[in-house]
């Protein structure tokens, strides 16, 4: 979507501005990536559920402290999350199922939200 208001620039600032974010918000252990498209994933070992979401609404918090993007006009960014704990044993994937529930329900609540998954 910020691709096709603002064009492939904006889009481009906006994800070196939330690895940079990332890389200075989460902690050594921590793994960020790219998903695809405009999804990422965030792993944090050793955490729980509640810690998981908490750390997700700082990086949130600072992502938002650090935009608006440059340019001509300021822009405004966000992301909302999914949150799931992976189990112990479990698969990747039943996991990430779980985490991609939880974004949608998210963005269908208004975006800009961290909703842990059920």
């Amino acid at each position: 979507m910020l691709n096709d208001r603002y064009g492939h620039q904006a889009g481009d600032d906006a994800l070196v501005l939330l690895a940079r974010t990332a890389r200075q918000a989460l902690r050594p252990n921590d793994s960020f990536g790219r998903l695809g498209g405009e999804e990422f994933i965030v792993m944090l070992p050793d955490t729980d559920l509640e810690n998981a979401r908490c750390c997700m609404l700082r990086l949130q918090e600072k992502f938002v402290e650090a935009a608006p993007l440059p340019g001509a006009r300021p822009i405004r960014v966000t992301f909302s999350a999914g949150v799931t704990e992976r189990l112990t044993n479990e698969q990747l994937e039943p996991a990430l199922v779980r985490a991609d529930r939880a974004l949608y329900e998210a963005k269908r609540l208004g975006k800009n939200r961290v909703i842990p998954a059920a």
